[in-house]
């Protein structure tokens, strides 16, 4: 070996001794939304307790200002983390957990302030992975709008309102191959930080996607919810779909069911179930037009306070400025069978609403 050899060798060494280890990046997402509803008729003191996150009337609200940070979040025998926080005036007051800022007894919520998800992820592999901690629910077609997304729709739906939207505990998530992953989870329930009583809730989901244009999800949740009381079983099943019909085109289907033991006459079994149909479409290279057609049956009145089967139907349609910035309009109009919505405190069976949003990624 000549002289030139070993210094190359030497350079070589040097260069690897000193070699700093390369570490994941810092992931920092932002996602902010401001709206101002009109429903018709006005309901008394401006609010329609219904609505979800538009449940104000006739008030401009910044809904949420959702800032997110990930590291580490992939990878093979990689730990990660995830800090997920929310402020503002519609999205905490809706989607906030039970003792963190909700009383978990009362579900009072006095805060604009939340953290949605804070866990740790132990990585595996790319295909296998541990999360310890609070995160969303794998239940449901829409989401918490944030940094993951928003829904098609700025109103939700009454099948996202009074169903699950965290989780704390532990979960495991696997794929399979390609085409299917499955997730399971132990949990203290849905939308408790605070355990209120002494048992733990198990759920599991089944994602098969065949292709970049299908997928049908199968997800289950059961276990006892209600305060102080461990023998009664919640027990929460839906499926949801997608198909991709053209480039333009998207089609979506949200069903599920859901029993609550011990709420029906005589210690019966009390249930509620129901479905959405969506359909989003491009328009143009700006212009998009969502719709949804959405079925509610609370024949017993445990989420919605009195026993009601709904129709809604919601109109949006939404022009995107650029990839971050858009603007939308909600108009919605509901039925039900029942006097469940208020007209300045008189009881009513229907509700008219226009809903304009803005939305905007950073």
């Amino acid at each position: 070996m000549n002289k030139y050899h070993l210094c190359s060798l030497s350079l070589a060494l040097s260069a690897a001794a000193f070699a700093q280890p390369e570490y994941p990046q810092i992931h920092i997402r932002g996602f902010a939304a401001m709206s101002y509803g009109l429903n018709f008729p006005a309901p008394a003191q401006s609010r329609s307790l219904l609505r979800g996150y538009a449940l104000d009337d006739r008030k401009l609200k910044l809904d949420g200002l959702n800032l997110d940070l990930q590291y580490g979040m992939s990878g093979e025998h990689q730990l990660g983390v995830r800090l997920d926080t929310v402020l503002g005036g519609s999205y905490p007051r809706i989607d906030a957990a039970a003792g963190l800022f909700r009383d978990p007894f009362t579900s009072r919520s006095n805060t604009d302030f939340d953290i949605r998800q804070a866990f740790v992820r132990y990585s595996i592999s790319d295909d296998f992975s541990v999360d310890a901690g609070k995160f969303a629910t794998h239940t449901g077609y829409e989401m918490m709008p944030g940094v993951d997304g928003k829904n098609a729709h700025a109103t939700p739906a009454y099948g996202y309102t009074f169903n699950p939207f965290t989780h704390t505990g532990l979960r495991v998530n696997y794929s399979l191959n390609d085409e299917l992953s499955v997730m399971a989870l132990l949990v203290l329930g849905q939308d408790n930080f605070r355990d209120t009583n002494r048992s733990l809730s198990l759920g599991g989901q089944v994602n098969w996607h065949p292709n970049s244009d299908f997928s049908l999800i199968f997800n289950v949740l059961d276990g006892p919810e209600r305060a102080y009381n461990e023998a009664d079983r919640r027990r929460y099943y839906d499926v949801v779909a997608n198909y991709k019909v053209h480039e333009a085109v998207n089609l979506g289907l949200h069903a599920f069911t859901s029993t609550e033991e011990g709420l029906a006459p005589v210690n019966g079994t009390a249930w509620v179930n129901g479905f959405s149909l969506y359909l989003q479409s491009q328009l143009s290279d700006k212009f998009w037009l969502n719709l949804r057609q959405e079925f509610y049956h609370d024949p017993f009145g445990i989420r919605l306070g009195t026993p009601a089967r709904i129709r809604a139907f919601t109109f949006t349609p939404e022009y995107r400025f650029s990839e971050e910035w858009a603007m939308r309009i909600d108009f919605r109009f509901d039925k039900a069978d029942n006097s469940i919505f208020d007209d300045n405190g008189i009881p009513v069976d229907y509700q008219k609403s226009i809903f304009f949003q803005q939305t905007l990624k950073f």
